[in-house]
């Protein structure tokens, strides 16, 4: 999983390539969102879109499944959700 992540980041990664990793990234979700969120603020900048796609595709995992580890990573890196009345 960890060589997973770290492919997502390397400029020359063909395109479907590119795809198939973000939905295996995706899928492992529970699993990958630490490492995701480290890679994603340790890569260039122009190099972050297909992390910002894995965590998207991992947007259908419950966050009750993630580990604790990466819970509190990820929370640290998120914006606050702003609740809406009316």
């Amino acid at each position: 999983m960890e060589r997973m992540v770290a492919r997502l980041g390397e400029p020359r990664v063909p395109p479907a390539e590119r795809a198939h990793l973000v939905n295996a990234v995706g899928a492992l979700g529970a699993v990958s969102a630490g490492s995701v969120v480290d890679a994603y603020l340790h890569a260039a900048p122009e190099l972050r879109e297909a992390y910002r796609a894995a965590m998207r595709a991992r947007a259908s995992v419950p966050w009750s499944c993630c580990k604790p580890e990466s819970r509190a990573k990820c929370r640290k890196w998120s914006r606050p959700q702003r609740s809406f009345s009316g």
